[in-house]
């Protein structure tokens, strides 16, 4: 059967045209009559149609109908695009209609993204242009390592050559200053002995810890400032900014150094402080909360009085029995100073600094106040009360090595009588460190002896 020439020619296949689609249906399924004659024709018109059925005619209705349904589909698609557009500038609004107000939305953010490309551009140049200036840096980082790197050999070279003393003499600190050098009798003072105490400097190994210290430890440009004659406040001022922080290795090599040295010679004051600055400071943070606890301690705290010498000096004028003309006459009687202890270097802050710097002065007034000498056996009964004050390690490593390089008599003597009545005089006594000693310079040493609890020694005179 051929194909119907109206169905070729339709297009719209929906219900907009179903009565004009009926209309020519019926007009396509009439047969003509036997009486009209005009059977033939209909025929020849009918194969004419059929043989001309693969050719479809385009008259001018259907050819404008064709137009109007792609130009329904290609709006129809456009305005699709438009949505997806609308969606995309703003996903968390209903999608708009508004044509002109999309287009103008998708201008200005590509505006915005071109000049976003644009700054990210400029950006990324001038990255490149860091990284290079970074490469050159580096190279010159390397390079000055090097340098810093050979240096330190060489510096390591020298302190080993420095750091190997004569056998049977340690030098002082400051012998491996390069100044010293050109300065061998600043040493002079600090090996002469006074009548009660040998000889600072005895015959054993030197001790090579200091070369761990930093060289600040070791300068001595203010050395002219810090000791005697020019001793004034102005020491303790200077004192304040010469504490050297050290690492936990460096206060370790110091304290072993330290310690091994005063076992050796108790008598080495330098040791002892180093010792007593690396190993104490629990015990000196436990002395400075007993001393804010304490009216007279916080008084102490306040005020930092210093015990130097243009600060007591007037204890040579007052009367004889005076806690301060007793002090004055054992000082002077013993040729010594109170401007001769060095400074604390190794404290954390100014008030652990300044308790360790007032345990050192106030020993001096121990040692009025106890009525002990100054021999070898009194410093190290001495020892024994200071640990019961402080409970510091070096009280103890002292009284160790004191007792070790007691003769036989000695140590007798030591252990029977001055140890036993230490052990019962400290802890019969009242917390030294919160004594303001020098407002009781004009009162009775016996007054002062029984305000304290010290129980004085019985044999101050004892032979050592």
């Amino acid at each position: 059967m051929g194909t119907d020439p109206i169905d070729d020619f339709w297009i719209d296949g929906g219900d907009s045209d179903g009565e004009l689609q009926y209309a020519l249906g019926g007009f396509r399924d009439m047969v003509p009559t036997s009486g009209m004659g005009n059977e033939e024709p209909y025929r020849d018109f009918r194969s004419l149609e059929q043989n001309s059925s693969r050719k479809r005619a385009r008259n001018e209705p259907h050819t404008s109908k064709s137009k109007a349904c792609r130009e329904k589909i290609r709006r129809d698609r456009l305005n699709e695009r438009f949505h997806e557009l609308s969606s995309v500038l703003d996903p968390n609004r209903p999608p708009r209609a508004d044509k002109a107000s999309i287009l103008g939305d998708a201008t200005r953010v590509l505006m915005q993204l071109r000049a976003e490309a644009q700054e990210l551009k400029e950006s990324n140049e001038k990255l490149h242009e860091a990284i290079k200036d970074l490469k050159v840096e580096k190279n010159e980082l390397r390079e000055e390592k090097m340098k810093l790197k050979a240096d330190k050999e060489k510096l390591e070279q020298q302190i080993k050559v420095l750091s190997v003393p004569p056998a049977g003499f340690l030098p002082h600190p400051m012998a491996f200053h390069p100044a010293a050098a050109a300065a061998p009798a600043a040493f002079v003072p600090q090996i002469q002995a006074s009548a009660d105490k040998t000889a600072p400097f005895a015959g054993f190994p030197g001790m090579a810890m200091w070369q761990w210290l930093p060289p600040a430890v070791m300068d001595t440009t203010q050395d002219p400032k810090l000791w005697p004659p020019n001793a004034s406040e102005v020491k303790f001022k200077i004192m304040e900014g010469a504490r050297i922080p050290l690492k936990g290795w460096q206060q370790a090599a110091v304290a072993l150094g330290s310690a091994l040295g005063a076992l050796m010679d108790p008598r080495r004051a330098d040791l002892i402080a180093a010792l007593g600055e690396t190993t104490g400071k629990p015990a000196f943070q436990r002395v400075l909360e007993r001393m804010r606890n304490s009216s007279e301690g916080r008084e102490v705290l306040l005020e930092r009085p210093h015990v130097i010498s243009a600060k007591v000096s007037h204890a040579w004028d007052l009367p004889e029995s005076t806690f301060g003309s007793a002090y004055a006459r054992f000082m002077g009687t013993r040729n010594f100073s109170p401007d001769d202890r060095p400074p604390v270097r190794f404290m954390d802050t100014d008030e652990l600094a300044y308790v360790a710097t007032r345990a050192r002065e106030v020993h001096d007034f121990w040692h009025v106040l106890f009525g002990l000498p100054t021999n070898l056996i009194g410093e190290s009964a001495l020892k024994v009360i200071e640990f019961e004050q402080m409970f510091l390690p070096m009280c103890a490593l002292s009284v160790v090595g004191g007792s070790a390089r007691f003769s036989e008599r000695q140590r007798a003597l030591f252990f029977r009588h001055y140890f036993p009545w230490a052990i019962r005089a400290g802890m019969a006594a009242a917390d030294l460190m919160c004594v303001y000693y020098e407002k009781h310079f004009h009162e009775d040493l016996e007054d002062v002896r029984k305000k304290c609890g010290i129980i004085p020694c019985p044999c101050p005179t004892g032979k050592s």
